[in-house]
């Protein structure tokens, strides 16, 4: 193992503490028996689990029994892996009896950092990588079963991360503080599929450089293209240049090759004002 890759630290890279050191392999298999083991302890009352697999962060390096399993590199036999681990605990709530009754919601929190893996192509058609204001930097997996309350089926709503708190609240009966959670949108309604449940108009989106951009309907705006590859952005950007503001219409160019932002003018204004909105506020979510 380099020291890279030899659990020191979230990562890598640091040295000292060897009474602390994981092995890489053996985190999926800890991780995915202390969420059994929860659940067991758990099974005759409310609970809450967040589990946050280490799969498929780097350092890659899969487990021996998945090695090589996807035919497509590491990182595939770390999302087997992740599979594995998803489907242990589903398995366990099914044998308790805890499947109808739970809420489960499963994302990420950011897209691939490869574009191409063995022909396979983690982020679809999407153009970027994770920390970058372009799709395939953000737009994730938002998974959602509840048997008991949520019909199955597939919606283009705009949805994030961000609205997982307030949404549990709501499933608990938690009435959120004013003045708490200032952006996070309750998705239960429309999960339950009660008519005119309400949804987000736009989302706003961050790097990781710390740069905005919007997403309303199917239009995206980024004030400023210099700053769409986030962490690269800042060796990208000239001194003095003019911004370079985009639009995109996701419906008709989810790759973000076909800047509207000269031609269809109206839409990018009415786009860069919701985002100046945005930024002024306080709070976003209704109230």
């Amino acid at each position: 193992m380099t020291p890279f890759a030899a659990g020191r630290n979230r990562i890598g890279w640091s040295k000292g503490g060897k009474s602390a050191w994981w092995k890489d392999t053996e985190i999926a298999d800890t991780f995915t028996r202390e969420c059994l083991q929860f659940i067991e302890r758990n099974k005759e009352k409310r609970f809450f689990l967040l589990f946050t697999p280490h799969n498929v962060h780097a350092p890659i390096i899969p487990h021996p029994r998945f090695d090589g399993s996807s035919g497509l590199g590491k990182r595939a036999d770390m999302l087997h892996e992740l599979d594995a681990s998803i489907g242990e605990i589903l398995a366990t709530l099914d044998r308790l009896q805890l499947a109808k009754d739970t809420l489960i919601i499963f994302s990420s929190d950011n897209g691939s950092y490869a574009t191409n893996e063995s022909g396979h192509k983690p982020n679809g058609p999407f153009s970027g990588v994770k920390s970058q204001l372009w799709e395939g930097g953000h737009r994730v997996p938002f998974i959602v079963r509840w048997p008991a309350r949520i019909q199955p089926g597939v919606s283009d709503d705009l949805v994030s991360t961000i609205d997982v708190p307030a949404t549990l609240c709501a499933a608990v009966g938690i009435a959120v503080p004013k003045d708490a959670l200032p952006d996070s949108y309750n998705l239960l309604p429309a999960l339950l599929g009660e008519k005119n449940a309400p949804k987000r108009e736009n989302l706003v989106l961050l790097s990781g450089s710390g740069h905005l951009a919007i997403r309303c309907q199917q239009y995206k705006h980024m004030p400023n293209l210099a700053y769409a590859d986030g962490w690269k952005a800042a060796a990208q950007k000239a001194p003095n240049a003019p911004a370079k503001p985009a639009l995109f219409d996701l419906t008709k160019d989810p790759g973000e090759t076909n800047n509207l932002y000269a031609t269809e003018t109206a839409t990018a204004k009415r786009l860069a004002e919701e985002l100046a909105k945005a930024e002024k506020a306080t709070r976003t979510r209704p109230q």
